[in-house]
């Protein structure tokens, strides 16, 4: 059986499987609304105190933001207006009217075409389960009598559940929903417990077995195991071990090549709680912040100030490190209701991100404004994602500047000389680098969108997995035009999307010559290593030879795949 590798790592123990409060709530109505309002409202106050509490006694910075993000979402009007408009409307007792919301909540996120924020149903479900817990009186401290050497088994587990693992008892868990940017996989990688989510069918499957063994890397499950293998996973976690001792020796140490060219190594972040992991790895910086989710947990846009409060969070956590942060990049295949988006028959070649936003001033100008105050409190820099043509970078710096008048006029501190940059995701655009290059500071190659756009293929298309490949030499080529045209400029080019990622192409990007790679906070320290035992000359040698291959599998044959 396989899922999602979520965080990587070797274990085996005994299988105990979590239940779900959501399966507990059976369909009834009220005869006493009065009742059900005022338990609500003491249910409320109980659940937002404890939140708060549990924020306030967290052991890692991780644990504290995403409970407070509970505590505020607990507490969130519209959360509240719509459980006490169908106890009102329908007459359902508490715990179906949490319920229906919950869900209702959990689907528009669910529906979303990005991982990231379809995991964020997974929060919505969290807060939830605190109010089911009270409503139905039902004793949730399991998580607190475990015994040793045990693998959780559940549909899913909540953040605050996984924050209240005792890693010392606990060796893995497992859930048949969630994906890799959830707050729960987010704590599993801090705390270094191997966990795997999306495993559809594991509940069934466990149900009468008795012990798990599990290969967290790839995402591999085995109910039963023999005793041979068992034996070789004694061998891998004893190895496990061992590697991350020696890469722990590069936390501290400079991304530069065995012949003294210097890079960097940065991180992908979507949330505080993420700098954490960052800073642990010895993340250089931040190559990539999304916004998105800033503008979609709520019924309405982000005001200015709340998004100066959590770009000045993360620029004061980073110091003196850079941190990049993308402006809006949301669109038709993301539902935001009050944005009024029409329905699209191709959502990702349609009207989205930087489009939106040139249209939409009072949804960019906002941003910019926020982003521009919190400069004031760190190194930070601006992207603009999806552009296509020339015309669109000289229309967003256009606004930006009006935004830059205006906080000078109103005597607001920011950085004025705030680096610009552009996203290459769109072929369009590496074919044009040269040109766009001369307008902006620095670039970064999305390959998770620019492949995809290349090869005219849906990554999220199980079919056509085998034509969506870091090896295709189109691809490859036009990430080498992009640098060069980075380079005619003079300006630094990096990647943030996965292929930045992938070890086996560390040596390709280095001989290209790109400046920075962005990744996740657990592949910081295998990207560094990979830098520092490379030589720049070396691998510039690999280049002639894969540009002039004909296919992918050239291109494998080339790194003896």
């Amino acid at each position: 059986m396989i899922g999602k590798s979520a965080s990587p790592g070797f274990a085996y123990g005994k299988i105990v499987i979590l239940e779900d409060v959501f399966e507990k709530v059976v369909s009834k109505t009220s005869t006493d609304i009065d009742h059900e309002l005022s338990e609500f409202e003491r249910i409320s106050k109980i659940v937002v105190s404890e939140l708060e509490e549990l924020s306030k006694n967290a052991t890692t910075e991780d644990q504290t933001a995403i409970f407070e993000a509970h505590s505020m979402l607990a507490a969130d009007p519209s959360f509240k207006k719509d459980i006490v408009k169908l106890i009102n409307e329908k007459s359902l007792v508490l715990s179906c009217a949490v319920k229906e919301t919950a869900l209702s909540f959990m689907a528009k996120f669910e529906a979303l075409d990005d991982d990231y924020f379809k995991e964020r149903a997974l929060d919505i479900k969290d807060v939830a389960s605190r109010f089911l817990t009270k409503a139905l009186n039902i004793n949730s401290s399991s998580l607190r009598q475990l015994d040793n050497d045990v693998v959780l088994i559940a549909k899913d587990i909540t953040p605050s559940q996984t924050a209240q693992i005792d890693k010392d008892k606990v060796r893995a868990f497992i859930t048949e929903v969630g994906g890799i940017t959830s707050h729960t996989a987010i704590i599993a990688r801090t705390l270094e417990i191997p966990a795997i989510v999306g495993a559809r069918g594991i509940l069934e499957s466990a149900a009468n077995a008795s012990v798990v063994a599990i290969d967290g890397l790839k995402a591999e499950i085995f109910l039963d195991p023999s005793n041979d293998l068992l034996e070789k996973w004694d061998r891998h976690i004893e190895d496990d071990t061992k590697y991350k001792e020696m890469l722990f020796k590069y936390i501290d140490a400079e991304s530069v090549t065995e012949d003294g060219h210097q890079l960097s190594v940065l991180a992908n972040i979507s949330s505080v709680e993420d700098t954490e992991a960052v800073l642990k790895n010895g993340g250089e910086g931040i190559g990539l912040l999304r916004t998105e989710f800033l503008f979609m947990e709520h019924k309405t846009a982000p005001s200015e100030e709340s998004q100066f409060e959590f770009y000045k969070k993360i620029a004061l956590a980073m110091g003196d490190r850079p941190v990049t942060i993308r402006t809006l990049d949301i669109g038709g295949d993301k539902e935001v209701d009050y944005l009024g988006l029409d329905p699209e028959d191709n959502p990702f070649l349609g009207y989205r991100a930087i489009r939106i936003c040139l249209d939409r001033e009072d949804l960019f100008k906002p941003q910019l404004r926020a982003i521009l105050r919190a400069s004031d409190y760190g190194n930070l820099k601006i992207m603009f994602p999806m552009i296509a043509t020339h015309n669109e970078i000289i229309k967003a710096k256009e606004i930006l500047e009006t935004c830059k008048k205006e906080l000078h006029a109103e005597n607001i501190s920011f950085d004025p000389d705030i680096k610009i940059g552009i996203m290459i995701e769109i072929p369009a655009a590496a074919v044009m680098s040269d040109v766009l290059a001369e307008e902006v500071d620095f670039f970064s190659i999305g390959t998770n969108d620019l492949i995809q756009y290349t090869i005219a293929v849906d990554r999220m298309n199980d079919k056509l997995s085998n034509l969506y490949s870091y090896f295709d030499p189109s691809v490859i080529r036009l990430i080498n035009m992009t640098i060069e045209g980075a380079n005619k400029a003079g300006i630094p080019v990096g990647m943030c999307g996965s292929m930045a990622s992938e070890l086996q192409l560390t040596e390709l990007l280095i001989g290209l010559g790109l400046d920075s790679f962005s990744v996740t906070s657990g592949s910081i320290l295998s990207v560094r290593k990979n830098i520092i035992i490379a030589n720049k000359d070396e691998c510039h040698k690999l280049v002639p030879s894969v540009l002039a291959a004909k296919d992918k599998e050239e291109v494998l044959k080339i790194f003896s795949f």
